[in-house]
């Protein structure tokens, strides 16, 4: 039984995708499906969404405030974010829009040699429990329990499954209580919300569909063990250790591959290539985070790339020319335990005691019964090529005095960059406590005390900046809050007054999830973040996944992954003559559909050390 905002029943006569699978924590995977399965090789999925879905569900919904300003693109952005959660969070296959379909009730298989496939549709009927075709039922008892969703066989098809959302559109009494058992009618339909906050009496369509999304991956209900968490036992956006663990693909995991971007002193894009054409597959990128400190290696810069089966690889990236690199995987393995969510790579140039100048972001699992949520965030520290590491938990400050601290955790990794004019590493944490709306944006100006695992106080962009002349009277309103990685990076010169840093990040209080920028400077005075006075939309930049910034060769830099095609990523840059002067976007040349967004590895007063790095799904 599925759990949301109000009891919700969930149901599934689940078809999966595949067996079970070891894992690092979890090495029986208790409760995965098990038949029937998708072909045994499946590393990718495509989901396709029906064409008039956000259109039927208004119609059933009228008690829903929100519903009567859906459009259908907020509602595939939704179902998007759903299915990226299981992108950015597991290990499981990698699930990319395929597109819309006009019917629900004609689905397409797809050969043995094609990707697999997951239709999503909205049935405006009671939920037919017993009716193995997913066709709603209007003599139900179902019609007497909250929002239904479930996850169905096609017939004839062991390459896709149909997750259908049903909501009845009168709440007429479809039985006698003496032909079938039932409780009493609801007070009203089933409402269904894509609000950032659910409101009282609806139900969230996120939570929901990242749930059904893990029957997808094969996951049953209910299944995980008694002192485990999961988004199958409860209402959740973000995911547990369990499930990222026990998403099964059959292959280990999902396969991808790093590319790049050589960038020269003048800011020219060099030709696409593979960091490591013959090398293993990943099944995780990394955020490369945006300084590239020096190491005893002269002319070598680190470059980090990605988990296989928990286990992370490393490749030293040397400088041949302006702006043209050669790269060496190294096997020193920085992982201290298994990699689910995306790694975030940087370095701490103000820390004068230890050196430490290869340094990893992470969120940390304690073991397979772990509890804690959201997650602790940690890092791994060496300055030995990570020969030896330190391993290090956050904690931050409770005030500008940091009279007390309290443990830094997040469902979504964290990001920093090297401010030069403060001499300070800048911070960015989301806050998921509570894992069903979208987190605060914090921003940490710095290591407190030269303690190098506390970080200074954070401000809170919702609090600091306005978002009026974005918003202008819409129903849904950007409001300073994600679900994903924030970009972050500062110039040695300032944009407009005094600020000479960039933040930006995909918004989930407008579910279109367009992407927000502002700018910000640190008072060293004291050790208060001062920003640009408001948000700022990058008209046509849309995305459910993680954005990313830099500055090098005299420019700030952001790069997204597109939200309507996953074979789509991008870099736009901004010459610093004004906040809102960006050239782009440019795309990156992807071939493949690409998996980790476009992120940024450089030394800001370099002159030629610069690359964009993302990965293709194999």
């Amino acid at each position: 039984m599925y759990k949301s905002v109000l009891i919700v029943a969930l149901t599934s006569a689940l078809v999966p995708i595949s067996s079970v699978m070891a894992e690092p924590y979890f090495t029986n995977c208790p409760g995965v499906q098990s038949t029937p399965n998708f072909n045994s090789t499946e590393t990718h999925s495509q989901f396709f969404i029906e064409s008039d879905f956000a259109a039927e569900m208004v119609a059933i919904s009228p008690d829903t405030t929100d519903n009567g300003n859906v459009s259908e693109y907020q509602l595939r952005a939704v179902v998007k974010m759903a299915a990226e959660h299981w992108n950015q969070e597991s290990r499981g296959a990698f699930l990319s829009y395929g597109g819309v379909i006009s019917s629900d009730t004609s689905f397409y298989c797809p050969s043995s040699s094609e990707p697999t496939r997951i239709y999503v549709t909205f049935q405006q009927e009671c939920q037919d429990q017993d009716n193995s075709t997913g066709v709603g039922n209007s003599n139900n008892s179902n019609c007497y329990t909250p929002s239904l969703a479930k996850i169905w066989a096609i017939p004839g098809c062991s390459t896709a499954v149909r997750i259908t959302v049903t909501g009845n559109p009168t709440n007429d009494n479809p039985a006698t209580a003496s032909s079938v058992s039932i409780v009493p009618p609801l007070s009203s339909p089933r409402n269904w919300s894509l609000e950032n906050q659910t409101p009282a009496g609806a139900f969230d369509l996120e939570a929901t569909l990242t749930h059904e999304f893990g029957h997808a991956l094969n996951l049953r209900d209910g299944a995980a063990p008694s002192m485990v968490n999961s988004v199958m036992t409860g209402a959740r956006r973000f995911l547990y250790y369990y499930d990222k663990d026990c998403v099964d693909d059959n292959t280990g995991g999902r396969t991808v591959r790093p590319w790049y971007l050589g960038v020269s002193s003048g800011g020219i894009i060099r030709p696409k290539s593979q960091i490591d054409s013959t090398g293993p597959d990943s099944e995780k990128g990394a955020l490369a985070n945006g300084y590239w400190n020096e190491t005893t290696k002269t002319g070598t810069k680190y470059t980090p790339y990605g988990s296989i089966s928990g286990t992370a690889f490393n490749y030293w990236a040397t400088l041949l020319t302006d702006g043209y690199f050669t790269y060496a995987e190294f096997s020193n393995d920085w992982s201290p335990n298994p990699v689910n969510a995306t790694p975030t790579f940087f370095s701490l140039p103000e820390d004068t005691v230890y050196w430490d100048n290869q340094m990893v972001h992470y969120l940390w699992a304690a073991s397979s019964t772990t509890t804690i949520d959201p997650p602790p965030i940690k890092a791994v520290a060496s300055n030995n090529n990570f020969v030896s590491k330190t391993i290090l938990t956050y904690k931050t400050c409770n005030n500008v005095a940091c009279s007390s601290t309290s443990p830094l955790t997040s469902h979504v990794p964290m990001t920093s960059a090297y401010d030069p004019v403060s001499g300070r590493t800048i911070f960015v944490t989301v806050d998921t406590a509570g894992g069903l709306s979208g987190g605060e944006i914090r921003v940490h100006p710095g290591i407190s005390g030269g303690l190098r695992d506390r970080l200074k106080a954070p401000a809170t962009v919702s609090a600091e900046i306005e978002f009026t002349t974005i918003n202008s009277g819409q129903y849904f309103e950007y409001d300073g809050t994600t679900q994903s990685a924030v970009g972050v990076a500062c110039a040695p010169t300032a944009i407009s007054g005094n600020n000479n840093c960039m933040l930006a990040w995909s918004d989930r209080g407008n579910p279109d999830f367009g992407v927000l920028y502002t700018y910000f400077n640190v008072n060293t005075s004291t050790d208060e973040v001062e920003f640009f006075s408001r948000a700022i939309l990058r008209g046509g930049a849309n995305t459910v996944a993680h954005v990313s910034a830099g500055y090098f060769a005299g420019n700030f830099w952001m790069g997204y992954r597109e939200q309507d095609n996953y074979g789509r990523a991008y870099y736009m840059k901004n010459d610093l003559s004004s906040p809102y002067g960006w050239s782009g976007p440019t795309s990156v040349g992807a071939t493949g559909y690409v998996a980790d967004p476009p992120s940024f590895g450089y030394v800001p007063q370099g002159a030629n050390e610069a690359a964009i790095y993302w990965t293709e799904v194999q």
